[in-house]
This record gives structure tokens, C-alpha cells and sequence, in this order.
């Protein structure tokens, strides 16, 4: 098209080559952002897989900590082992895994969502008898406890946690033993919200509970 000063400018053409142009970019972010959710979402999938896997690893080692722990009694008029080596103790009772990176050393320690993770024993249960149906923990010189065996921890989960760690957990049979195990965990499985991680705990009846910190809220 002609006028007076000359032929006009397609100024309608070069809007459209824009307009082409920024779809073209929108369209790239938009699939590159598409494709992240994706990949994220896969991501999530697999930290998801990867902490139940986990805790069904930790449930087997716990197993088999138990059972050489009976084993260990067994030899010691059914007591548990002292503080000071309990894992020495433990690992000489543990059933062979040749199937396993470090044989049965590797019941002693577990995969978890950061550092591996180790397994941290009870000093109130060193001594504790597993004869009787409810037995002593220690106390003071002149106080003694009776604790049935399914309220008394044996075994909690740790990352980082060294060879013979041990630390006292009061029994889980009122309020008070409960909060105070609570403040001891470190819930070592799992990616998403706080109050959705998870941890493992073995008691002295061998009974091995998945526990969460909502279980510990009133």
C-alpha cells in the first residue's frame, strides 16, 4: 500500500513475528516448567519408596538385635547386656549375612533420610531380666522400678550414633516416660512434613513400633 509519503511500514507483520516469538518462549517455559513438576514429582515418589524401604531394613536389624539379645540372656541367667559394650555383646550373638556389605556388623546400623544411622541402647535396661513376666530397672541405691517388658525400650534409632551409645529412657507406661522418649528421637525417615517422619523402636517384649511425632502428641 502507497500514500503521499511513500510506501507504509507492515507494522501489522512485525506484531505478528512478536506475538510468534513470545509464544514460542511462553511455550518453552511452560514444558520446562511442566517438566520439572515431573521430575520433582518422581523425585518425591522415590524419597517416599526409599524411606519405607528403609524402615523395613531397620525393622530387620531391630529383629535381630532382639533375638541376640535373648540369645545373650540366655547365657546370663536371662539378663541384658551391661552399658559399657553392649554392642560387642550384641554382635557376638548376631546370625551371619554374608549377603550383607560388612556381614552381620551391618544389623548394627541402618540407611535413613540423612546420615546412616545407629542404633542407641537403653542403660536402664542393662541387667533387666527377662525371666519374670515384669522385672527391676535400676533406680537409686535405695529405690528400684518394676517395668513390664512391653513398656520398656530397648533399642532407638540415631543418626550418626557410634558403637555401645546408650542413654536412659525412662518406661513408656505413664505420660511423663513417653515425652521424655520423645525428646530422645530424631525420626530419621522420610522427606516431607515433620510431623509425618518416622522412626523405629524396639521393646523388651520384642514387639518393634513405627512411630511418628503425632504419636506422641496429647
Amino acid at each position: 500500500m502507497f500514500s503521499l509519503f511513500g510506501p507504509s511500514k507492515p507494522r501489522a507483520t512485525v506484531r505478528l513475528g512478536l506475538g510468534q516469538r513470545q509464544l514460542s518462549r511462553i511455550s518453552l517455559f511452560f514444558v520446562l516448567i511442566v517438566g520439572a513438576a515431573v521430575v520433582y514429582g518422581g523425585y518425591q515418589v522415590f524419597l517416599g519408596f526409599k524411606a519405607e524401604r528403609d524402615i523395613v531394613i531397620a525393622k530387620g536389624n531391630e529383629a535381630a538385635i532382639y533375638k541376640a539379645f535373648r540369645e545373650y540372656a540366655l547365657d546370663w541367667e536371662g539378663k541384658l547386656p551391661p552399658v559399657d559394650h553392649w554392642s560387642d555383646c550384641v554382635a557376638a550373638e548376631l546370625p551371619s549375612a554374608s549377603d550383607l556389605p560388612g556381614g552381620k556388623m551391618a544389623y548394627l546400623h541402618g540407611p535413613g533420610s540423612g546420615r546412616e544411622i545407629g542404633y542407641v541402647y537403653n542403660s536402664l535396661a542393662a541387667g533387666y531380666d527377662f525371666n519374670p513376666t515384669s522385672s527391676f530397672i535400676p533406680g537409686t541405691k535405695a529405690v528400684k522400678q518394676i517395668c513390664p517388658p512391653d513398656a520398656l525400650v530397648l533399642i532407638i534409632e540415631k543418626p550418626g550414633a557410634h558403637m555401645n551409645t546408650c542413654v536412659a529412657i525412662p518406661p513408656q507406661n505413664t505420660e511423663a516416660g513417653r515425652q521424655a522418649l520423645f525428646k530422645l528421637l530424631s525420626f530419621p525417615h522420610g522427606n516431607g512434613k515433620y510431623e509425618d517422619r518416622k522412626t523405629v523402636i524396639l521393646y523388651a517384649n520384642g514387639h518393634i513400633e513405627v512411630d511418628t511425632p503425632r504419636d506422641f502428641q496429647d
